[in-house]
């Protein structure tokens, strides 16, 4: 038994090499894995496809409920009822226990590699108008759909298809994202991958790589947050800069949602989905570590790398109706890796992880959690799922339910199943049982112990034909107690397996994009001679760095075809296509033959002038000069910055050495063998800077916010903003401590640096009303009630020259929002950064006074004082400076103006000490005030 098992611990290890795989699940891109993480890979896959054993923590079990699906999502109906989502275009019923035979929908799908049917929702209102929604690739139509359609029990009303969203044209065959919840307000919220191309998550005008959010009938709601920015249906955009949301989950009652990213290069992330937030994708991948954020970004939640899995996956919060797990669960959200084969337990308030909950599950593609309080999720099987060693279309996926008992009794998870083999074959049988460690296993044939057979799988050797008809099961025991799986009988047949041999392609021959491969093969058996047509079978998969997706779906009943080889999509240059060609005899015995057809290679250099530029190719981040590696004929996309910062200097974006303008640059690998962008360089001034002053008054009603009364209040708060992005929500304020989360306003005081002479355009969102002057000219002017919109102002500025900045903001009612951006020709929208702001420093009781006020600061001072004076008058007034001893040591004539004035007295070159300011001539009380120098 010891050498079987290492024979097949070896075998499953050789398979590995192919093995992770996505099928309509996201797919990473770009750069080469080290091998370190094919070996890391490799080594615990062979172990947990081995040993298919999966570990819960104490008191839970799981129980496989139905198998041999092709899962993608599930929804889980108010009755209990799983209604599974199939790639294929199928909708599968698990009720009472048992898989229904017939589908609920089959429904024509493009199911070309990760395209098909995505998943599916029911309506809030089911029980009553029994609507469910669902999310598929239109078949030749290469975009994805949203329809409703109505349920009649356990099937569709046929014809009772109703299109609500089309989303838009798809630019590859990969990241489609699908996943749909209902949220508390009633409306649909829907998650879009980038559809390969990643510029389309930054762009509002399409809907991909993005959360959209829409009325139960397709029309936009006109609360959404770019409904004034967006046209059209990409009115719809709630959140972007996504690569592929493949699965997201809305929690009840709070709304809130958490939403998995699936990364390129390096990071998988856990987002919280906010209105109007931005996710970075492609120019952030896990948390920002310097770049430049774009407007309204949000770092994610929780991150981990692709040394600890490649795919997060599967999205629940735990919160049932009536709980079965323990309450430490309640609240706390659930998610997966597809590679890893874990279920972890994070808490959204802080993105920790609390808990590995589930090791061992076999490529987990979905989760949701019942109204009987169970966790459920789909497994989508196999090393590469549709068979012990590929995953193009699986036949081999299953649901599960996890469940908490307490007593720690054993459990039967997944019963043997009864094997077929011909005469000398292994024949290989397995169980999976959950239950307190630790579990032992003891196989039987016809109820006679197989001695040393104490494994979750059996090989039986070499079988005979008085095997024919052998009962096998198991035992599985523990300290709490013991439980026999049902039995699997052993059929031994006399018959063969056929022969065969793959004619083409030739093993030697390699592709460039857009070639065609042609393939041809032939099988004899030694029973039924020649074999047709109508008994091979092949399948084509792409294979990319440590996974793969499905090129050409199983076609069967032909010896011989042609594929063609696509110019876009996947642009890493580990990539290969396998074929794989199967033949099956007459009495059901098949043979398999795998022949890989690799890439042609070459290399492109991109450059800049001056060189150190970081320029994206194809969603990767490259610091020229740069070399890539390609396969040739596939199409690329170079993107230069059209402006970066290499701080004191600007970078502008002026050309491409062929004398494009665009700083995107298509073009077919092959057709350049180098690109060269050429920048124009300025100097910057980059300041010190540490915010505004931000003042906050609480309003007795809205005619003082709407008439600017209110700003006579008394200052309910007083800080330092070192930015001005700010999304409170409908409950929040600036601090609820000293603010409600209505009727009150903001004033933010400063100076902002311009860091070099242009153009500059200032964006202020607000809900309700916002007032901006720079330098100081009103130049945006929306004093209104009204949900959060954006308005735009242009100010030419002089760089390195600081400008009086004053913003003004008034919350009424509802949601409170107050934003401010600019961007340049040269630089992207982004927050207006500290560094470039400098707060008032007017002290708090003087804004705030309406009478004769007098105040100096600071006290003591080193170099400058700044005197502030508060009058009602017009007035000329005599300023003296004396020190201790009487002497006169400064003076200055000032001339004051109703409201607040400031006058500057240098005392750098004095003696450090005490000294007194006099004044006189003034209609006012002046003081005299005592300062102090250092």
């Amino acid at each position: 038994m010891c050498e079987k098992k290492l024979f097949l611990l070896s075998y499953y290890a050789i398979l590995s090499i192919s093995l992770i795989t996505h099928f309509n699940t996201p797919t990473k891109s770009m750069n080469r894995l080290p091998i370190s993480r094919y070996c890391f890979f490799l080594l615990v896959f062979s172990f947990h496809f081995y040993a298919l054993q999966a570990q819960l923590p104490p008191g839970f079990v799981q129980v496989q409920l139905a198998d041999g699906l092709d899962p993608t999502a599930m929804s889980i109906a108010p009755d209990g009822r799983i209604f599974i989502s199939e790639k294929s275009g199928r909708i599968r019923v698990w009720k009472k226990g048992v898989l229904l035979p017939e589908p609920f929908l089959s429904l024509k799908v493009d199911n070309y590699n990760e395209r098909g049917l995505g998943g599916m929702v029911f309506d809030p209102d089911f029980e009553r108008n029994h609507y469910v929604y669902i999310f598929y690739t239109v078949y030749g139509l290469n975009f994805n759909r949203i329809s409703r359609f109505v349920a009649n029990g356990d099937y569709v009303l046929p014809e009772s298809e109703t299109i609500i969203l089309d989303l838009d044209r798809l630019g590859g065959t990969i990241h489609n994202g699908g996943s749909m919840a209902f949220g508390p307000d009633g409306k649909l919220y829907i998650a879009t991958g980038d559809g390969a191309n990643s510029t389309n998550a930054q762009n509002f005008n399409n809907l991909l790589g993005k959360i959209l959010r829409i009325n139960v009938d397709g029309t936009i709601p006109e609360d959404n947050p770019f409904y004034t920015q967006a046209v059209g249906r990409n009115r719809a955009i709630w959140a972007l800069g996504l690569r592929n949301p493949y699965t997201f989950d809305l929690q009840p009652k709070t709304g809130r949602i958490m939403a998995n990213e699936v990364g390129s290069e390096y990071w998988e992330e856990v987002n919280e989905i906010v209105k109007g937030g931005n996710y970075g994708w492609p120019g952030i991948e896990g948390k920002r570590i310097g770049e430049n954020p774009p407007s309204g970004y949000r770092d994610p939640t929780f991150t981990y790398s692709h040394k600890e899995g490649c795919a997060v996956i599967g999205s629940a919060f735990y919160n049932p109706p009536v709980p079965g797990f323990p309450q430490k669960y309640v609240g706390k959200y659930f998610f997966a890796d597809y590679c890893m084969g874990f279920i972890k337990v994070m808490n959204p308030d802080n993105g920790v992880i609390e808990e590995v909950f589930l090791k061992g599950a076999n490529r987990p593609v979905n989760i949701r959690v019942g109204p009987d309080g169970n966790l459920y999720y789909l497994a989508r099987g196999g090393i590469g799922g549709g068979s012990e060693i590929d995953n193009t279309s699986s036949n081999n996926g299953a649901l599960w339910r996890i469940e908490y008992r307490g007593d720690g009794i054993p459990v039967v998870s997944i019963q043997p199943k009864p094997v077929q083999v011909p005469i000398g074959d292994d024949a290989t049988f397995s169980v999976q049982a959950s239950g307190a460690p630790q579990l032992k296993y003891q196989w039987y044939k016809n109820d006679q112990i197989i001695t040393g057979a104490t494994d979750v799988k059996l090989v039986y050797p070499a079988v005979k034909l008085s095997d024919n008809g052998a009962l096998f099961y198991c035992k599985i025991t523990n300290t709490a107690g013991q439980v026999s799986s049902q039995t699997a009988v052993l059929n031994v047949t006399t018959n063969t397996r056929p022969n065969l041999t793959i004619i083409s392609p030739d093993p030697t021959w390699k592709y460039r994009g857009g070639d065609t491969i042609f393939f041809n093969a032939t099988a004899l058996d030694l029973e039924d001679g020649a074999l047709a047509a109508d008994a091979f079978s092949w399948r084509i998969d792409f294979h990319h760095e440590d996974h793969n997706h499905p090129a050409l779906d199983e076609i069967f009943g032909i010896k011989k075809g042609y594929y063609v080889i696509p110019r876009l999509g996947e642009t890493s240059e580990n990539v290969l296509y396998r074929m794989t060609c199967t033949v099956k005899d007459k009495q059901g015995l098949t043979r398999t033959l795998v022949q890989d057809v690799l890439p042609k290679k070459l290399t492109f250099t991109v450059r800049s002038e001056p060189s150190g530029i970081n320029i994206n190719v194809d969603g990767q981040r490259l610091k020229t000069p740069a070399t890539v590696t390609s396969v040739e004929g596939i199409r690329r996309v170079v993107t230069a910055p059209t402006g970066q910062i290499d701080s004191p200097k600007l970078y502008g974006f002026l050309n491409w050495g062929t004398g494009q303008k665009e700083p995107i640059y298509s073009f077919l690998a092959g057709e350049q063998k180098e690109l060269v962008a050429k920048y124009d360089t300025k100097l910057m001034s980059i300041g010190n800077g540490t915010g505004l002053k931000g003042r906050f008054f609480q309003a007795i009603d809205a005619k003082t916010l709407q008439d600017g009364s209110v700003y006579k209040e008394q200052i309910a708060l007083s800080r330092i903003d070192t930015i001005i992005d700010f999304d409170w929500g409908f409950e929040g304020s600036p601090d609820k401590f000293y603010l409600k989360n209505d009727l009150f306003a903001a004033r933010w005081l400063g100076q902002v640096l311009a860091p070099y002479t242009d153009e500059y355009t200032f964006y202020v969102t607000s809900d309700d009303g916002v007032r901006l002057w720079v330098n100081d000219k009103l130049i945006i002017n929306n004093w209104v009630n009204q949900a959060a919109a954006e308005v735009s102002a242009k100010i030419t500025l002089e760089g390195g020259k600081k400008y009086n900045i004053r913003l003004e903001y008034f919350e009424n009612a509802g949601q409170a929002v107050m934003k401010m951006y600019w961007s340049t020709p040269l630089l992207s929208k982004v927050p207006v950064p500290k560094r470039q702001l400098y707060p008032d420093i007017t002290p708090d009781d003087l804004s705030s006074r309406q009478d004769f006020a007098i105040r100096v600061f600071p006290s003591p001072a080193s170099d400058v004082m700044t005197l502030f004076v508060r009058s009602l008058l017009n007035e000329m007034v005599q300023m003296r400076l004396f020190d201790t001893n009487g002497r006169l040591v400064y003076q200055q004539t000032i001339s004051i103006a109703p409201g607040i004035n400031q006058y500057q007295i240098p005392v750098s070159e004095l003696p450090i000490g005490m000294y007194i300011i006099h004044f006189s001539g003034g209609i006012n009380d002046y003081p005299a005030i005592k300062v102090m120098k250092n």
